[in-house]
Order: C-alpha cells, then sequence, then structure tokens
C-alpha cells in the first residue's frame, strides 16, 4: 500500500492556509492468489489452514479453470495479501501440503465455460 496525500481546496480558493490535507491508505494493486483444496478436505480444516497462516481470505475463485475443474476440487479461497512477498511466502510454506490441490493466480479476464 502506498499513502496517498490529497488536498482539498475549500470553496474553491486556491489558498493552501485554508486546504484541509487527508492522507489515505489506497492500495495500488491487489496481489491475490486462489487456494484450492483436495476434495474431501473439509470447509473447516480448509479454514482453519488459513486461519493459522493469518492470511486474509473469502471464498471464491475466479473462471479461469471451468466446471469440470471445479467439480473435482474441494473448497476455493481467494486470498489477499499486502505485497509480493508476502504471497510468495505463502506459497513457498504450503504449496506441499497435503490438503492442498493447487494454489494459482486469478486472471479475471478469462472465462471458461
Amino acid at each position: 500500500m502506498r499513502k496517498i496525500t490529497i488536498l482539498i481546496i475549500l470553496a474553491g480558493f486556491i489558498n493552501l492556509n485554508s486546504a484541509c490535507k487527508h492522507t489515505y491508505n489506497i492500495p495500488m494493486k491487489k496481489v491475490e492468489l486462489i487456494a484450492v483444496f483436495k476434495k474431501g478436505i473439509s470447509k473447516q480444516d480448509a479454514e482453519n489452514l488459513l486461519k493459522e497462516s493469518g492470511v486474509t481470505y473469502r471464498e471464491g475463485m475466479d473462471l479461469s479453470k471451468g466446471k469440470a475443474y471445479f467439480y473435482k476440487t474441494g473448497e476455493k479461497y481467494i486470498l489477499v495479501f499486502l505485497n509480493q512477498l508476502e504471497k510468495e511466502k505463502f506459497i513457498k510454506k504450503y504449496e506441499k501440503s497435503e490438503k492442498i490441490y493447487e494454489l494459482y493466480t486469478p486472471d479475471w479476464d478469462k472465462r471458461k465455460d
């Protein structure tokens, strides 16, 4: 996340003495990963693994893999990271987990069947 400072000029006057200064934390680009669990891994087990990792997640996946993939695999989650390094650490730690079928970067522009 980058901090962006925005100056708001009040009443249309270009007077910096009367301007309000606000700083916002605005994510410039989401760093996401799809975690697909193996069929037979319970939702509770999948969520326990994600909670243990400390990652921000929500249920779901992109549409790049298709219906057959959707039905042959287990629970699916969209993971959101603060930066690329955190994403890479997660992959390194969990990619060989016996509970995870696949970790991949989502392609929100691709839609398969």
